[in-house]
């Protein structure tokens, strides 16, 4: 994506700036959609989290912000098998406890998953930079109770917070169907100083590609979607 917004704009401007106006772009997209959604810029990812065999805690997707839905289900299992949903529980409470030291049963009749888990959460990696310098990661982990004993994917409803854009490294957290919205507007950015016309005819295309496709395809999306909210562990309360 760099290197189209860069010859788009005749290379005419330096790095940092590509970078800086697809960030830009990125944001304004980011923004204008969570603002007709409740806030909410809703996503759903399937590839990011894989229960293996005795380890606990998972990296979340790096956007995750806000946890809505997080399911299991066997690796291999067979087309259409719905996923077992997951209870979210503090890992001081009895059924954390009671789950991480009890042998796993698996249910072969109901949605609801035997994992329970805690989070998300910043741990102190991920919350600080190893030099005090660079910005930390800020990506959330999980914990899973009880230690998975075999190999099950995941899927995960959840709220995205916007990662900034700022090298060849940085992870783009719009999805593909955004990206050419994304582009124009970027351009549009990148010409803007040079006082060329064709800064307004691609920021009308950004426009049109972000109402036009971009819209419609995250209000289906969303709809099927579960709503913005999760049920709190109740566990404990009393």
């Amino acid at each position: 994506m760099h290197d189209l917004a860069a010859s788009r704009s005749y290379n005419s401007r330096p790095d940092s700036e590509v970078y800086q106006a697809l960030n830009s772009a990125s944001k304004k997209i980011y923004l204008w959609t969570a603002r007709e959604f409740r806030n909410y810029f809703i996503k759903t990812d399937t590839t990011s989290i894989v229960f293996v065999p005795q380890q606990q805690e998972y990296l979340c997707p790096i956007d995750l912000r806000i946890m809505i839905k997080f399911g299991e289900q066997l690796q291999n299992s067979a087309p259409q098998t719905p996923f077992n949903w997951m209870r979210p529980a503090d890992r001081n409470s009895d059924i954390f406890i009671e789950r991480e030291f009890s042998s796993l049963f698996v249910s072969l009749f109901s949605p609801a998953s035997q994992f329970v888990y805690d989070g998300p959460y910043l741990d102190a990696a991920s919350s600080t930079s190893a030099d005090k310098v660079a910005q930390p990661t800020r990506q959330r982990k999980v914990l899973i109770s009880p230690v998975p004993t075999d190999t099950r994917i995941t899927k995960i409803y959840y709220a995205a917070q916007h990662v900034d854009i700022v090298g060849p490294q940085s992870f783009i957290m719009m999805p593909e169907e955004a990206h050419e919205a994304m582009l124009d507007y970027a351009v549009a950015e990148l010409v803007r100083p040079n006082g060329d016309a064709m800064h307004a005819t691609y920021e009308a295309a950004g426009k049109d590609k972000f109402q036009s496709d971009f819209l419609p395809f995250m209000r289906q999306v969303q709809a099927q979607q579960v709503i913005a909210t999760q049920n709190p562990y109740i566990a404990d309360l009393d």
